[in-house]
């Protein structure tokens, strides 16, 4: 009978616009909240979509500094400044000779090469490479060497062809011999190089840290305090946003192609919130149209709810209707907007799929709480105008 007496004739096209503005908002912030929740998952807890990350850093060069007579290297202090980030969980220095070394060359399958080189080296937990073979004995005139892979990318691909010489496999570049002369004010001394593995990680030639210890002591130029030109960060999975800025501010470059995670990290966490905030917004423009619409349907019914006090009827009975057909409309938002989203998260997975990248199958628990507490909410600020406005009437 009050159902009847109330709200007979009070639905039009106003309650399909909020109805559907909700929808279309609960929806879209529910499937922010689930892709910002799958893209963290796939970046930082799965382990075939990034590696570990490795960078290498440097100071930038600027014109100017090609007149200084000395280079930009990383003293004691700024070292600890980047092991302090809290996203960086090793720091390792890479050491330069400061002698002056030749290596050269030759055979029958190899025509004679002579060049002068340099040689770097860094702690051991910081190669790609193991080696039974990567260590150094002074009694022994043998050095073990790591290049990077591109070296011989370059040879087979760029060098050869061009000189008409044969490509050579990986193992057996490592059985060729290098003549090595190092010189400096103790005089010359003369090892065998041999290339022991190939890093992907490292763009240098590497000799064992103690073996550089050794030869600059003893053949290197003196220094009275230590610079290194070039830091290998081991950063957190990809470089954190964080990371990236304190490398802008201080004028740091590391790899660019390294650093497509934390940028891809960083679009994500834009787009998951960008769309979450355009979600929110319909949100509560519906909540609005909402508040004002049950305003209105109960500033209609003004002289009825009036007459019914009067007659005996108590606040919560006449309360009662509304908030039924209230409870009926948080519902019906909820059988529409919920399944919508698990429709949506299959055709989205399908679409990330087509791209080498693949979603996780479902909805989270997580993101169905979020879409009730968004209804709880909603219905808890519904009911108290609801309650206002029958008390306000009653008084």
């Amino acid at each position: 009978m009050l159902y009847y007496l109330l709200l007979r004739k009070s639905f039009n096209w106003m309650w399909g616009i909020a109805l559907l503005s909700s929808c279309v908002g609960l929806l879209i912030v529910m499937m922010s909240f689930q892709l910002n929740k799958d893209l963290k998952q796939m970046v930082f807890e799965s382990d075939d979509f990034f590696s570990q990350n490795y960078l290498t850093i440097n100071k930038k060069v600027f014109a100017l500094d090609s007149f200084k007579m000395k280079t930009n290297a990383f003293n004691q202090q700024e070292i600890e400044e980047v092991r302090s980030l809290d996203s960086v969980q090793g720091v390792g220095v890479f050491e330069a000779s400061r002698f002056r070394a030749h290596a050269e060359v030759g055979g029958k399958m190899f025509p004679n090469y002579r060049t002068e080189i340099f040689f770097e080296s860094i702690a051991d937990e910081f190669l790609d490479i193991q080696s039974v073979e990567w260590y150094w004995d002074e009694k022994k005139p043998f050095l073990p060497l790591i290049i990077p892979a591109d070296f011989i990318h370059l040879y087979n691909f760029g060098f050869a062809p061009s000189r008409g010489l044969p490509q050579m496999a990986p193992s057996l570049l490592s059985q060729i011999p290098f003549r090595l002369k190092l010189s400096g004010d103790k005089g010359d001394v003369h090892y065998l190089g041999k290339i022991v593995g190939f890093s992907d990680r490292i763009n240098s030639i590497l000799v064992p840290g103690d073996f550089m210890s050794w030869a600059n002591e003893n053949y290197g130029v003196k220094q009275d305090e230590a610079h290194f030109a070039r830091l290998m960060v081991l950063t957190s999975n990809p470089p954190a946003p964080e990371f990236i800025e304190f490398l802008n501010d201080k004028n740091y470059q590391a790899n660019e192609e390294k650093m497509k995670g934390s940028k891809f990290q960083s679009l994500s966490r834009a787009l998951s919130g960008l769309s979450g905030i355009i979600g929110g917004v319909i949100l509560f423009m519906a909540l609005m149209i909402f508040l004002l619409n049950f305003q209105l349907l109960i500033n209609r019914s003004y002289e009825k709810i009036e007459r019914l006090i009067e007659r005996g009827f108590m606040f919560w009975q006449i309360m009662k209707v509304y908030i039924v057909a209230l409870v009926g409309c948080v519902f019906l938002i909820m059988f529409v907007s919920f399944p919508s989203l698990y429709f949506a998260k299959v055709m989205l997975g399908y679409e990330f799929h087509s791209y080498g990248l693949d979603l996780s199958k479902g909805v989270s628990v997580e993101t169905l709480l979020v879409g009730i507490c968004f209804c709880l909410l909603f219905l808890i600020l519904n009911m108290a105008n609801i309650a206002l406005s029958i008390k306000r009437i009653g008084r």
